[in-house]
């Protein structure tokens, strides 16, 4: 599972949610490289499936194309959670517009932004995308291509702990077996190239003032 490519809305810290934001050149050459980087640790995968945002739908194309992956899937399920009050804000909007609700979220006590999509919500449409995916693919690996918030709270959920904010093209390893994610043992390619390198693998959940 890997986060999409970088859009103009991530370079300016604006939060994008259910926006449906393009990726911009970086973005692109960054799902080349990710790819390149797969291909050169001949890692295969039977299908790719995506978000149907645009920018993780491109994302998934580029690395499609460069890794020969013929099958491929979109659905809704893998979206961004929606953001509620906060989509198209940025962070010094949304600290400055509301103060109480960031502190009130900083120490764990909001579950979201106002109006946003329930956590459990989003949880639940994204089993039920990865469910649909696995009936129509053959047993092997499938690149999963999705958004930083989403792939941050189902890490958590599967055992990760995580600290900060998925870079793009950052990504982790899972094992789907019976209707459950866990993650698995470490694996090739869980940092894309040039990228920090994690406080662990890649495992850590939502900072709460990051913008997705």
């Amino acid at each position: 599972m890997v986060r999409h490519g970088e859009t103009d809305w991530n370079a300016s810290h604006r939060w994008q949610g259910w926006i449906d934001v393009p990726l911009n050149a970086r973005g692109v050459e960054q799902a080349r490289d990710r790819a390149d980087q797969l291909l050169g640790e001949q890692v295969s995968f039977v299908a790719v499936a995506s978000s149907d945002l645009s920018r993780a739908h491109a994302t998934a194309v580029v690395m499609a194309d460069v890794l020969g992956i013929t099958r491929r899937e979109t659905d809704h399920g893998f979206r961004e959670r929606f953001g509620g009050d906060w989509q198209g804000k940025t962070r010094g909007e949304i600290d400055a517009g509301w103060p109480e609700e960031v502190r009130e979220w900083k120490a764990g006590r909001l579950a979201g932004p106002p109006n946003a999509e329930p956590l459990a919500d989003m949880t639940a449409r994204f089993d039920a995308a990865l469910a649909r995916c696995d009936s129509g693919c053959t047993p092997g690996n499938l690149l999963l291509v999705t958004h930083g918030g989403i792939q941050r709270a189902i890490a958590s959920r599967a055992g990760a702990t995580m600290d900060g904010v998925l870079a793009n093209l950052e990504g982790m390893w899972f094992e789907y077996a019976n209707g459950t994610l866990r993650i698995a043992d470490p694996q090739p390619s869980s940092q894309p190239p040039s990228s920090q390198p994690p406080s662990s693998q890649a495992q850590r959940v939502a900072d709460t003032t990051s913008v997705e």
